[in-house]
């Protein structure tokens, strides 16, 4: 599944962790991106992250959920960075999964 940007636009995702319940996790989320000239990404250490299109191409976004015993839990998702005008831009993560 993969998310379009047109050059220059903007946005802001959030993501959340689940327990095995679907109960929230108290974990810190933190965003990385394989990709930064095509794809800007501010954490702002609340579970939330400013995303900005840079270059035309595809960037992978991971939000990683930490817990307080240190796991981690990582999803992925790919953001084209596309030339033209983007109607509408909608950003869902699943429920993270032990690995």
């Amino acid at each position: 599944m993969a998310f379009s940007l047109q050059d220059s636009q903007q946005v802001v995702v959030t993501a959340s962790g689940t327990d095995a319940k679907g109960n929230p996790t108290a974990g810190k989320v933190a965003f990385t991106v394989d990709q930064p000239t095509v794809l800007a990404v501010t954490d702002n250490g609340d579970g939330t992250a400013n995303l900005v299109a840079g270059a035309e191409g595809t960037a992978i976004l991971t939000a990683t959920d930490t817990d307080a015993d240190g796991n981690e839990v990582a999803s992925t998702i790919e953001i084209d960075v596309v030339a033209g005008d983007t109607a509408a831009i909608a950003f869902s993560f699943g429920t993270p999964t032990a690995q």
